[in-house]
C-alpha cells in the first residue's frame, strides 16, 4: 500500500518523460489496505468505501497532472476528474 500511495503522490515525476501517464486504482488492494488498517471492517473490493477510496485516488492522480485513469465506475470518476481538474487549473467548465 505505501508504495502505490507514494506512486501516486510522486505521479507528476512521470511527466517529465513527456509521454501521458495512466493510473489504474480503480478498487485495488491498496485502496482496501488503507481503509482496513485499524478498522473492525474487511472491505471487499465493490464495497462504498472502496468506491470513495478510487474516487480520492483519482482526484489526488488528477491534481498530479495524470492524463488518463483507468476505473470501474466511469460517471463517478469523470465527475471527480472534472472538480479536481477544475481546481488544479483553476477554470470552470462550459
Amino acid at each position: 500500500a505505501a508504495h502505490n500511495l507514494e506512486l501516486i503522490d510522486r505521479a507528476d515525476r512521470f511527466l517529465e518523460l513527456g509521454l501521458p501517464v495512466l493510473l489504474g486504482p480503480s478498487r485495488k488492494a491498496f485502496i482496501r489496505q488503507v481503509l482496513s488498517k485499524n478498522a473492525d471492517t474487511e472491505f471487499s473490493p465493490d464495497s462504498p468505501g472502496v468506491e470513495a477510496g478510487t474516487l480520492a485516488a483519482v482526484a489526488a492522480a488528477t491534481m498530479k497532472g495524470v492524463h488518463i485513469v483507468r476505473v470501474h465506475d466511469v460517471a463517478s470518476s469523470k465527475a471527480a476528474v472534472r472538480i479536481a481538474d477544475s481546481i488544479r487549473n483553476k477554470e470552470l467548465f462550459s
